[in-house]
């Protein structure tokens, strides 16, 4: 490495994650940056030493413990007890400490930031003043969403909508682009990555279970787990019954379900899908109408979905199947926590209301329309191709958005 060159912290603890970063290497390169990678992940060591790509891996080593943590999935979600959060917490801050006094940090990747591992880096880079880009998977398909600050409710976006005024849009191409999507959803029943959700690479996940029981790596989650494993047979062979309705007839209120695991729920929210539920049952039967809920594609807890059910007549509710924007067009309103169907409802320009914290709650459609045409970018996270240096250029230009 020449003296020239900047180093680029990329924090990486999932596979495909990895290798949507990976395809902008040669570009970073370009641009003067030194790639290094920060994981947990066996898998994505064995990657990085046949590529000849500089990794630090975070190991069980004794630390200075830290214990004021900050906000992070796996609590929530009970995959980290407190100990092992304070050991992770510690030993990762400590890594990234180390290499910025000895080696220096320009610029940091995170993925959304709400893991725990993410979560360490992003308070370091905080703490000392390294630019840092959040990403995470666009509303829509082929786009990546990226932030200097975070993802969804963390992100500058949240604090700050109006951001969005200082980026570009064309009326008349976004009343194209609004046109195309509603015709092309129209007969979608899934989401993306619903087809990859109940996916588990034994392989890499045996890489990874060897790596932490032989390279002392330290785990932030379960890799396998029984539970894991059932969900996966329960999506294959398992259906649901649905209960009659006519989307024609019926007045309804729309309430589409989240995944009961989302961070969206775990970290942004107070309320989840059963407290959801309720409020928005009462606010149905005030108003004199029916209460359609659509349980998430993606969906990893079929066990979740039938203890859902049995909520059904208690509240009054219909569950139901079928395309998503053929229930926004047709319901008197929509009642999401923090859903992508808020901004469905948005581009289908439907009254809509959200429980809980989400970024685009107060977006005009001239902010809908900045927000899709430019803050988005058209990036596809699962391609295969190189990312170009101008979209690698782009990218690194969020870590200086103003906040203005």
């Amino acid at each position: 490495m020449t003296s020239e060159n900047k180093n680029i912290l990329i924090v990486s603890i999932f596979n495909d994650v990895f290798h949507f970063y990976e395809r902008m290497i040669n570009s970073l390169k370009e641009l003067g940056y030194h790639p290094v990678f920060l994981t947990n992940k066996y898998s994505i060591i064995l990657e990085c030493k046949k590529k000849d790509i500089e990794f630090i891996p975070i190991k069980n080593m004794p630390s200075a413990r830290k214990t004021d943590l900050p906000v992070f999935l796996e609590k929530p979600s009970g995959t980290l007890t407190e100990d092992e959060a304070i050991t992770l917490y510690s030993r990762t801050y400590e890594l990234i400490q180390q290499f910025h006094k000895t080696r220096g940090i320009e610029l940091m990747f995170i993925w959304s930031g709400i893991r725990l591992i993410d979560a360490t880096a992003k308070e370091f880079a905080i703490t000392h003043d390294i630019r840092t880009v959040f990403f995470e998977i666009g509303n829509f398909p082929g786009k990546i969403f990226a932030d200097p600050e975070g993802t969804n409710a963390q992100s500058l976006l949240a604090k700050n909508p109006n951001i969005l005024l200082n980026f570009r849009s064309d009326k008349n191409q976004f009343e194209e682009w609004r046109k195309n999507y509603i015709a092309e959803n129209s007969t979608v029943l899934s989401v993306p990555q619903s087809s990859n959700v109940a996916s588990i690479d034994y392989f890499k996940n045996i890489k990874d279970l060897y790596g932490f029981r032989t390279s002392n790596l330290l785990k932030f989650e379960p890799v396998l787990t029984y539970t894991k494993l059932m969900n996966k047979l329960r999506r294959r062979y398992s259906s649901f019954n649905y209960d009659d309705f006519d989307i024609e007839a019926d007045r309804f209120i729309f309430y589409p379900m989240q995944v009961s695991d989302d961070a969206q729920l775990l970290v942004h929210s107070k309320i989840d899908n059963i407290k959801a539920l309720e409020i928005v049952a009462d606010e149905a039967k005030k108003e004199g109408l029916q209460l359609f809920v659509k349980p998430h594609p993606a969906e990893r807890n079929f066990s979740y979905i039938h203890s859902i059910t049995r909520l059904k007549e208690k509240l009054s509710f219909k569950f139901v199947g079928g395309n998503t924007l053929a229930f926004i067009k047709k319901s008197e309103k929509v009642v999401t926590i923090n859903s992508t169907v808020g901004l469905q409802s948005l581009i289908l320009q439907k009254d809509f209301e959200t429980l809980s914290r989400a970024y685009y709650s107060d977006f005009s459609q001239e902010h809908l329309a900045k927000y899709i045409q430019s803050y988005l970018l058209n990036i596809d996270f699962w391609a295969t191709e190189k990312i170009e240096l101008s979209e690698v250029s782009e990218l690194i230009s969020r870590a200086r958005i103003d906040n203005k």
